[in-house]
């Protein structure tokens, strides 16, 4: 049976995101943080982070995201989601975003992550919005997000499938980017002056 549950049911804890500021050459203070453009596809892309100084009053104490907190971005064209894993552990996140520490219990990070990222959870997110140039939700209008929630067992298959379709287009990525070299080794050798 599917419940029809608010996101406040199933957050033990909200992290708000910190205030950085971009650092002078003489700032010693700066460090990794997480913004909107380091979520893709429902993950938390730490590759290219960039350091920022924070400024917010408590200096990014309790405040850093753990693995499985699902992050929200807040502000911005789009409203995208992602799972904090290994990687991300431990990380601030800007302003822009906010994380939901979940019941684990209650509900599976990677199946809230995909639901607040399909077509109906980014409805139910910009419903929630104010703004029009740049549209925002606050945390209690995130709060009272109704979300449709299946059971545990429906959940750990929704994430099984995922997490294997995650695999495979993983695989599929990097075979794509063999072809191009090996594509442009045969185009760079084809020119090959040969004396």
């Amino acid at each position: 049976m599917i419940l029809e549950v608010s996101l406040d049911q199933l957050a033990t804890e909200v992290i708000r995101g910190v205030a950085v500021r971009t650092p002078e050459q003489s700032d010693n203070e700066a460090v990794e943080v997480i913004n909107i453009k380091d979520i893709r596809d429902g993950r938390i892309d730490t590759a290219s982070l960039e350091k920022r100084v924070v400024t917010s009053a408590r200096r990014g104490k309790d405040e850093r995201i753990r693995e499985g907190d699902v992050v929200v971005a807040v502000r911005g064209p789009q409203f995208k989601v992602g799972v904090v894993d290994k990687q991300a552990d431990g990380h601030l996140i800007t302003s822009n975003l906010v994380a939901l520490r979940l019941d684990p219990h209650k509900v599976l990070p990677e199946v809230l992550a995909a639901y607040l990222n399909s077509a109906e959870g980014q409805h139910n997110l910009t419903a929630k919005s104010r703004g029009s140039a740049i549209p925002s939700i606050n945390q209690k209008e995130l709060l009272n997000i109704e979300v449709h929630l299946p059971p545990m067992e429906t959940q750990r298959h929704i994430r099984d499938y995922l997490r294997s379709t995650e695999e495979y287009l993983a695989t599929l990525r990097a075979e794509e980017e063999t072809a191009r070299k090996i594509r442009d080794y045969a185009i760079f050798r084809s020119f090959e002056v040969k004396a």
